[in-house]
């Protein structure tokens, strides 16, 4: 009878407990599901789970780095939004299908026990950008670090979606047209400043003029450069024109705190040159900012409705000349590939054309560690410019302007150069990476001009090659058959005739050349009573025709004394002649490499 009481009332009793049973599975299947997206983390156990939105969008993986903390369990809830198709694939783990735009994908990863790394699979996409990090800390307060946020310039890494800072501009890639007149004067000042070389990241710059890359330097072939460095900065610096000819031991040489010196230079090829510091170590002092571009016009070169300069060069976050930043710039390990020296700024800004405008290019490497590189996606330069559009019967209204396939204005080609439509100068990888400090050209300009130059060099080594040979040839092997062969009086009118008609040849031709073509390569290479001072073409130019000089009165006073029969002053001014004429053609032949 007990039994049958008892059953009714134990029945509430029991389905109140099983319906808290499954209240309480429910609750611990919810906070391990982690479904609140990239808020905070909740913990199911002793296991923490997060998830993270991820998007793919324009040759980019937002945010770039995840910060987390040891064991965190990870979910990447990954979107395309970009119009072309994109994957993300996690080092060691999995892999998104390629997605559409709009599609999306959740990668489980589970407990994250050391630093990782994802990027799109697609040829080039790692290469342009597409990766991201997932960084693991020793304490939580990483969990509050998504990526999103700014960085410093502690070499950790960069987020280029970010925003740039109030009142930023970024660096115009328009390229003003080379000034009139045939000689340029500009005063470059070594410092350094602090600007923004990434959205909300400050670095430190050594730098020209205040900016890296440099002020930009244009003229024509023929121009001549007249460029003051002033080192205003507290180590020392130098300068590399790659557009000229100088010797580096000296023009080019290391210039201590608070010195100045001018270096002049005749631009004799076309094309787009880097200069940068000369001062060991290069590698820093470039890959901290000392660089710029020099650009030469070819003759006739098209007119176009925009022209371009992008200087690329990679960037090395972290304190300039710390071992931390060398260390990666030995390894090649920027922390950006970039354009005219700020990561993302044409992202932010782009260059923008008209449907049917035309375009030209020019384009520098600046390194200083790995060759520059023009990765593109449909007709797209990345690494920083997109540019605006090209006319519809070069592939559409959206194509970008500097990437047409084939020759053209606003179209780029390796070693191609239509008319001096586009420049595209390649540069081998640096000595200083080698560990070793040599004179290098930087790069084959693709056009070069092969002018009158050549001819007038050539008749002045030449004549005075010729001159030389005339002096040899009538002093070591005509006058002593003379001496052997005739008589006394004969011996003495072919003598005296020879000499007359020697000194008439060389007023009336080897003087006229020498001087006429000495003074026209002084022009040409830019020569100022100045620069006779200096080591460089100027001194050697004027080495020469002082010599030239002393070798004519040599010669002439060898003519007068054996004219009279002084045989001692004689045999000492030929002597002096000769020597000296074999001085002339050496310091001749010099020139055009000096």
């Amino acid at each position: 009878m007990s039994g049958g009481h008892d059953g009714p009332s134990r029945r509430p009793a029991l389905l109140g407990t099983a319906a808290g049973a499954a209240l309480t599975v429910l609750a611990v299947l919810a906070a391990g599901s982690g479904g609140d997206t990239d808020g905070p983390a909740t913990a199911s156990g002793t296991a923490v789970t997060r998830t993270v939105e991820v998007t793919l969008d324009d040759m980019r993986v937002r945010p770039a780095r995840i910060d987390v903390t040891e064991g965190t369990v990870l979910r990447l809830k990954v979107t395309n939004t970009d119009a072309q198709r994109h994957d993300l694939k996690v080092g060691n783990g999995p892999a998104t299908p390629l997605l559409a735009q709009g599609q999306s994908r959740t990668l489980d990863l589970g407990p994250v026990t050391g630093d990782r790394e994802a990027w799109c699979t697609l040829p080039g996409h790692r290469a342009a950008g597409m990766t991201l990090d997932i960084v693991v800390r020793e304490t939580a307060a990483a969990d509050s670090h998504d990526g999103h946020g700014g960085h410093s310039s502690d070499g950790t890494g960069l987020d280029l979606g970010a925003g740039f800072s109030p009142g930023w501009r970024p660096r115009t890639a328009g390229l003003a047209p080379a000034p009139e007149g045939r000689i340029h004067k500009l005063e470059l000042r070594a410092t350094r400043t602090t600007v923004e070389v990434a959205p909300g990241v400050q670095q430190r710059r050594w730098t020209f003029g205040g900016t890296a890359p440099g002020p930009t330097l244009r003229g024509k072939v023929g121009d001549v450069f007249e460029i003051t460095l002033v080192n205003d900065d507290t180590m020392g610096h130098g300068i590399d024109f790659h557009a000229g000819s100088l010797a580096p031991d000296r023009p080019m040489r290391t210039l201590q705190p608070g010195e100045r010196l001018v270096h002049r230079f005749r631009a004799e090829k076309a094309g787009a040159w880097l200069y940068h510091c000369g001062t060991a170590p290069m590698l820093q002092h470039i890959g901290n900012g000392m660089y710029g571009a020099v650009v030469i016009d070819p003759p006739g070169l098209e007119k176009v409705d925009h022209e371009y300069l992008l200087v690329s060069s990679e960037l090395y976050l972290a304190t300039p000349g710390s071992t931390a930043q060398v260390t990666r710039m030995r390894e090649g390990t920027p922390d950006a590939w970039v354009f005219n020296g700020v990561a993302a700024q044409y992202a932010k800004r782009p260059l923008t054309l008209k449907a049917g405008e035309r375009a030209r290019f020019w384009v520098v490497d600046a390194g200083p560690a790995d060759p520059g590189r023009l990765p593109h996606r449909r007709n797209r330069l990345r690494h920083g410019v997109q540019g605006g559009r090209l006319p519809a019967d070069t592939g559409g209204p959206r194509r970008r302007a500097g990437a047409g396939p084939g020759p053209g204005p606003g179209r780029l080609r390796r070693d191609h150069l239509p008319r001096g439509r586009a420049l595209l100068l390649r540069r081998p990888r640096h000595a200083a990476r080698r560990g070793r400090s040599t004179r290098h050209r930087g790069g084959e300009p693709v056009v070069d001009t092969v002018g009158p130059w050549s001819l007038v060099r050539f008749a002045h080594v030449a004549g005075a090659a010729l001159w030389v040979g005339g002096q040899l040839a009538l002093s070591l092997v005509i006058l002593p058959l003379a001496r052997r062969l005739l008589t006394p009086d004969a011996k003495d009118r072919f003598t005296a005739e020879a000499g007359r008609r020697f000194g008439m040849l060389t007023g009336a031709l080897f003087l006229p050349v020498q001087l006429g073509t000495g003074i026209a390569m002084a022009w040409h290479k830019g020569v100022t009573w100045a620069s006779l001072a200096e080591p460089g073409y100027g001194r050697t130019l004027a080495a020469k025709l002082a010599l030239f000089a002393v070798v004519m009165a040599a010669a002439a006073g060898h003519g007068i004394a054996h004219a009279r029969h002084r045989a001692g002053p004689a045999r000492a001014l030929a002597v002096v002649s000769l020597v000296g004429s074999l001085g002339v053609v050496l310091l001749a032949t010099a020139l055009p490499a000096t």
